[in-house]
């Protein structure tokens, strides 16, 4: 989450301030009004905090300083949340450069940044570059903490995502099962941690075939998150996505609908009608309507999503070729009937 990356800016200001810098002070100031500004969900004021704290940063520390770097690496991360995928590459790729050569490869920050990176060339469907970011990520976790430290569950668990990503379904499935039971005998079962990674397995199961496997994992991650976190949260938000595919993949095509227009009125609210993850409900929703021959409502939302998805993630982009060919679909389903 970006807070707790603020909170990393924040700890490497309180370790320099035995150099009696002002300046430290005031970057670190602006850190903590950023990180306010997200925990409240006030991603455009976030956004404009980071991008003020990151120049101050720079004008008072220097570009190569430590804050300013972690500062930088909060705003990428946030530009992803947000679905800016543009801009959160291109601080991205400064981030893990900077960090790599001024504190080295495997410090926390550069780590921190791979991941950041990797995660948004993913968003790209940039597969094959981000699997090698996620694989570098995970073996220095590994070297520096071994398997069952959170850092490197969290990165067994971006590796499996990749790999997913990529078709390699098995390896997928057995990463994100050590992720889970790594995370239940770390946190307990109750834990949002652990209902995240319980909610990527139900998501790899249904990718298996494995409906029923998938469906229990995904109401146990569900009902979890809702209790933990709430429905406006973006991890929830996945998960009751991720549930409402695994009901329509069931044939339980008429809680699938009911789910997804909730599912998306939630996300366009929380997200914005433009982010990636918004984007991925409403393609649900839209082919949850094509099933339902309700093609006139089907056509109206693939059209909408290609333009947007046009817009935003760019022609070459798996999801845009794949939502062009669903339009054509429904366009000669509409020709047909």
């Amino acid at each position: 989450m970006v807070q707790s990356r603020a909170s990393t800016v924040i700890a490497i200001g309180e370790t320099m301030l035995g150099r009696s810098n002002l300046a430290v002070i005031r970057v670190r100031r602006q850190a903590r009004r950023a990180a306010l500004l997200m925990q409240q969900g006030n991603l455009s004021g976030a956004t404009i905090a980071y991008t003020d704290a990151i120049e101050q940063a720079e004008r008072e520390l220097g570009p190569d300083d430590p804050m300013t770097i972690a500062l930088i690496n909060d705003s990428a991360e946030l530009c992803r949340i947000r679905g800016d995928l543009k801009e959160a590459r291109r601080l991205g790729e400064r981030a893990v450069a900077t960090s790599g050569r001024v504190l080295g490869p495997e410090h926390p920050t550069t780590l921190t940044a791979i991941t950041n990176l990797a995660l948004v060339l993913r968003s790209q469907g940039e597969f094959a570059d981000a699997l090698a970011l996620h694989e570098q990520e995970l073996a220095s976790q590994r070297r520096q903490h071994g398997d069952d430290h959170p850092d490197t569950l969290t990165s067994i668990g971006h590796l499996a995502r990749c790999r997913l990503d990529m078709g390699d379904v098995d390896t997928a499935h057995a990463l994100a099962q050590r992720a889970v039971a790594g995370w239940r005998r770390l946190r307990g079962p109750d834990d949002p941690t652990t209902l995240i990674a319980l909610d990527n397995l139900a998501m790899i199961r249904r990718w298996c075939g494995d409906l029923n496997g998938a469906f229990a994992l995904a109401q146990e991650a569900v009902a979890g998150l809702r209790r933990a976190l709430g429905e406006e949260n973006r991890d929830t938000l996945t998960a009751l996505r991720n549930y409402a595919a695994i009901l329509f993949q069931r044939g339980d095509i008429d809680r699938a609908a009911a789910l997804d227009e909730h599912v998306v009125s939630l996300s366009v609210r929380v997200l914005g009608a433009e982010h990636p993850a918004t984007l991925d409900a409403v393609e649900n929703l839209a082919a949850v309507r094509y099933t339902q021959r309700r093609l006139g409502e089907a056509h109206a939302l693939y059209k909408d999503l290609l333009s947007t998805s046009r817009r935003t993630l760019g022609l070459r982009h798996p999801a845009t070729i794949a939502r062009a060919r669903a339009l054509d679909e429904v366009t000669a389903a509409m020709t047909a009937d």
